[in-house]
Formats: structure tokens, sequence, C-alpha cells
């Protein structure tokens, strides 16, 4: 039987807060967009790495090819959410800078 797939935010191993929570996240007791980017991105390579490592069993005959099936699919989720992020930064941005005073 396969294991079931957690929550993006627990494989990502990110601690985001629910929408609407004023607990802070961090141990400064603020969180800002630059840290939640900063910390998607070292969980990205992480993930990465895992993915990298399940192929290379894999072609080794040393793992099982449904576990780097999963890795691989959780890194393509990770990167999509990175880029999603970065996507609306840059959006963002861009509406900021044509705004006019």
């Amino acid at each position: 039987m396969i294991p079931a797939i957690g929550a993006i935010s627990s494989s990502l191993g990110a601690n985001f807060p629910p929408i609407g929570s004023t607990a802070p996240s961090s141990a400064s007791g603020s969180s800002s967009f630059g840290n939640i980017l900063g910390h998607a991105i070292d969980s990205l390579q992480g993930t990465q790495a895992t993915a990298a490592t399940q192929a290379q069993q894999v072609a080794a005959g040393q793992a099982n090819l449904s576990n780097a099936m999963v890795a691989s699919n959780e890194s393509l989720l990770a990167t999509q959410l990175v880029v999603a992020l970065r996507n609306g930064a840059v959006s963002s941005l861009g509406q900021i800078m044509s705004t006019q005073f």
C-alpha cells in the first residue's frame, strides 16, 4: 500500500500560521514575505535533493520506484509553489510601480 502524502506545507517544512492568525511564527516576533520566500526556497532545494537521491537509488536498484515518483512529484509541486509565489510578487511589484501618486 502506498503511504498517504501529507499536506504541502508539512512536506515543505513550513510552519505558516492559519490565515487571520495573529500569533507570531518566528522567534523575533515578526514574519516578513522575504523570510517566508527564503524558507520556501530552502525547502525547495531540500525537496529537489531528496528527489534526485531517490532517482539515483532507483537507477542503482536500491530503492522503490513508487517512493522515487512520490519524491519527484513533491519536488514538482514545491517548484510550482515557489514559482507561483515569485510570479505573484513580481506582479504585485509591477502594480505598485505603475501606481500614479
